[in-house]
């Protein structure tokens, strides 16, 4: 997800926009896709613009997303 969400603000509201969009209803479209496929995976996903550890998990919240900061006292799962 890197620089397609630059702030949890983007999980509530995928449709705002920020300078960086070039093209921005390609990059709302790219934040909803990238969005639903860490949810949907239950991924865990590096957001170095989020405020630290800047690691977690997207979840779905009605319309919207959700970010939940990984713990960084527990070890990760090994599969």
């Amino acid at each position: 997800m890197t620089d397609s969400v630059l702030h949890p603000m983007h999980l509530e509201q995928p449709a705002w926009r920020n300078v960086f969009d070039l093209n921005q209803d390609d990059a709302a479209t790219t934040r909803r896709r990238l969005l639903d496929r860490a949810a949907a995976d239950n991924a865990s996903v590096l957001a170095y613009h989020f405020p630290f550890p800047g690691l977690g998990r997207v979840t779905k919240s009605g319309n919207a997303w959700r970010w939940e900061v990984a713990d960084p006292r527990r070890k990760p799962d090994m599969a």
